[in-house]
């Protein structure tokens, strides 16, 4: 956001006095100095009030902007105020400090009077003892060439007051709003920032000093003392744990329509109007949706220009250009990228909906670029074959085998394509060329261990058509790794090479289990299986034309609704889109194959050839199932009594003691299927025996059955109970 501004400085004034908050902005508008610049006052949502809260007519009094936030944590609400500030730099201050008069303004040209420094820490200092808040803010304003009586606070204790460029923080997805890191706002950000290889200067003179009136006390224990040193050990530690980078990939507080695009998605196709909708569909569904799609068309004479339009997604973007080779296409793509990274995808693949957050979350200090495995399949059989790659890619790995990272599973800095771009006298193995070249000069591939894309292998992709010229092109490339050393070096080269593994997958025993659910529609059929607020969710999906069955669970002491489940038919890879567009959860995707292979799972066998009115009483035996194997976790020896017909009385109910679980299924599927069932769960069947004495007569009748482990007979077990008792 471009508004001239230089600075925009945000408060958290929530638990505030307005005597403290008024103090504060003045206090600020003095550390500004003549920087252009504005206050914003961040606060949870108080949209529920009749009236304006104090925080916001403080605003409007002050000249500050008020901005709102539902969200949860005190990072979260910093970051949606960063979103709509209008300041090239940032000031985060997440306590009521104050500054020497011009302090801002002396820090923000102390940053940008250096080449690399991005963001600057104020040194913190507390102020001890009830102090005269006026007289304090004055001191402390004129101090701009002496220390006020005070405490230096220990670098890595909470209390954040930093400057930072507005586009790195939002870069780097703000602060981290996980509830774990929200005692020390800021200090996650500084250590991303490091590992991002940004410089941050550390402030260390009397102007360029945060104060802090601690008014005679400590509210903190993480600030003095041992106990304090415990704090600051634990919160570093916390910090270590994730070496990623990129934080809030998926769950973000900043609002969609403010959010810019982290990765660019490029992709470039000639005459692939049959294949090019649902590759982008791939990508729309992606977990972590900060993208932009660029298409890059090379000159198509088919429907390509008209597949891409009929997508009405406002991330994606269409390029035309004339004919001229995929390397220009791909250069094109990159020099079109307004994303950070950018991700190669090809026209006739299909992305898997975690490839792009993996590619994100891998990013740490010691890599520059992430790659992932793939899986083939094939666009007749649905037949699936793994492709792990190395868990590195280096000369030796190159110079041996001409290994290299599966172009599109890669994410990479933009910023490398466009300065090293693809090589345009090439026509074939133009991805491995690139990533030699990159590797050659330095930067840090790594696998993420997960699949990334399936790879559609049919009889029109390059590889089919063209796969000489590929071959060649890759083993010029991987010649040129071996030339330049001499024979004992290669020999060193192969052992180096041989060292690197493949990454363990674990999915790899069953690759149609995991992966079979988002392959092509014609290839499957597609199940989903919604779970909680169904009708809501059939509603946004706009599919209620397509359920199969609806299933309720009710609690049967209670009568409380505590499930609502359904599965809808034929579930599409545009539901799956529309499914991630609206932020829908608890939908679990199942698939059958429409041809090829039979069923390999006896699941499989049943979804494939059950009769619609069937299909109720068989949702009601997987929930039942469900909930014995939970109850055989928490129990030793469980029972259950079941009420087929789903028909007990409130006085039967009362008799059945104190159950672990007591349910009342019901469930109708079209066509006319209805069921209904009671489900009584005990951790021991021994807890069973007194509800079934008092329930003989329905156990007799057979509307209550006996189930348990051991399949003991019920009349047995209350037999031996009469007799332990003397009854």
């Amino acid at each position: 956001m471009n508004t001239g501004l230089s600075v925009s400085v945000i408060l958290l004034p929530d638990g505030w006095s307005d005597t403290l908050l008024r103090a504060t902005i003045d206090n600020l508008r003095r550390a500004l100095g003549s920087v252009q610049g504005e206050i914003i006052l961040a606060s949870r949502d108080h949209s529920g009030l009749e009236e304006p809260s104090w925080i916001e007519a403080a605003a409007l009094d002050t000249g500050c902007l008020f901005v709102p936030s539902v969200a949860r944590t005190r990072a979260g609400t910093f970051n949606s105020a960063a979103a709509v500030a209008g300041g090239e730099f940032l000031l985060i201050a997440d306590e009521d400090w104050f500054f020497p008069d011009g302090a801002v303004a002396a820090a923000l040209e102390s940053l940008t009077s250096r080449d690399g420094s991005h963001a600057g820490v104020f040194e913190r200092r507390d102020v001890a003892g009830a102090q005269d808040l006026t007289l304090l803010v004055e001191s402390i304003s004129a101090s701009s060439m002496r220390y006020v009586e005070s405490t230096p606070r220990p670098r890595w204790n909470r209390g954040m007051a930093m400057l930072c460029r507005a586009d790195l923080f939002v870069r780097l997805r703000g602060l981290d709003e996980r509830e774990a890191f929200d005692s020390h706002v800021g200090w996650d950000l500084c250590v991303r920032l490091g590992r991002a290889a940004e410089t941050i200067e550390w402030f260390a003179e009397p102007q360029l000093t945060a104060y802090h009136a601690l008014g005679g006390t400590c509210p903190d224990p993480a600030r003095h003392g041992p106990e304090g040193d415990h704090h600051r050990r634990n919160r570093v530690a916390l910090l270590e744990e994730d070496p990623s980078i990129y934080r809030n990939l998926i769950d973000w507080s900043v609002p969609r329509e403010l959010r810019r695009p982290l990765v660019s998605v490029c992709i470039a196709t000639r005459d692939r109007g049959d294949y090019i909708a649902e590759s982008i569909k791939s990508v729309l569904a992606q977990t972590f949706a900060d993208f932009e799609v660029i298409v890059v068309d090379d000159g198509s004479t088919d429907t390509t220009r008209e597949a891409v339009a009929a997508i009405q997604d406002p991330r994606v973007r269409y390029v035309f250009q004339s004919p001229s080779g995929i390397s220009a296409a791909r250069n094109r793509g990159a020099d079109e990228s307004r994303g950070f990274f950018t991700a190669v995808h090809d026209d006739d693949d299909l992305m898997l909906p975690w490839r792009l957050e993996a590619g994100l979350a891998a990013l740490n200090k010691d890599v520059d670029a992430t790659f992932g495995a793939w899986v083939n399949f094939d666009d007749e059989t649905a037949a699936m074959v793994l492709h792990a790659t190395r868990e590195a890619f280096t000369q030796e790995l190159l110079a041996f085998n001409g290994m290299g990272p599966g172009h599109a599973t890669w994410l990479l800095p933009t910023a490398l394509v466009r300065r090293v771009r693809y090589d345009e006298t090439l026509s074939a193995a133009v991805d491995i060329n690139l990533a030699s070249r990159l590797m050659w000069n330095g930067v840090r591939w790594t696998h993420t261990g997960k699949v990334h894309f399936i790879r559609r292998i049919h009889h029109r992709q390059v590889t089919a058509v063209d796969g000489g010229r590929q071959r060649s092109a890759a083993l010029l490339t991987r010649y040129a790794a071996i030339l330049p050393a001499a024979a004992s070096g290669r020999r060193s080269l192969r052992k180096a090479a041989g060292e690197i593994k493949p990454p363990a997958i674990k999915e790899k025993a069953d690759l149609f289990r995991s992966f079979g659910v988002y392959l092509p529609d014609h290839l499957v059929r597609r199940t989903g299986l919604i779970v909680n607020n169904a009708t809501n969710k059939i509603i946004a999906l706009d599919r209620y034309d397509a359920v199969s069955y609806m299933l309720a669970e009710h609690d049967l002491m209670t009568g409380k609704l505590r499930f609502e489940f359904s599965e809808v038919d034929e579930f599409t890879w545009d539901d799956i889109v529309r499914m991630r567009d609206a932020g829908l959860v608890g939908i679990q995707l199942g698939a059958v194959r429409r041809h090829g292979p039979p069923p390999s799972t006896a699941g499989e066998a049943e979804a494939e050839g059950l009769p619609q009115p069937r299909r109720a009483a068989a949702a009601i035996e997987r929930r039942l199932g469900d909930l014995m194997t939970d109850l055989d976790k928490r129990g030793k020896s469980p029972a259950w009594l079941i009420n087929p017909s789903g028909d007990l009385t409130e006085r039967e109910i009362a008799l059945l003691g104190e159950p672990a679980r007591a349910v009342r299924l019901s469930a109708a599927s079209e066509g006319g299927g209805r069921v209904r069932m009671d489900a009584v769960g005990y951790p021991f069947w021994s807890q069973a025996l007194r509800a079934m004495r008092q329930l003989r007569p329905c156990l007799e009748s057979g509307r209550l059955v006996y189930l348990d482990s051991e399949a003991r007979d019920w009349r047995t077990l209350i037999d031996a109970l009469t007799g332990e008792e003397g009854i």
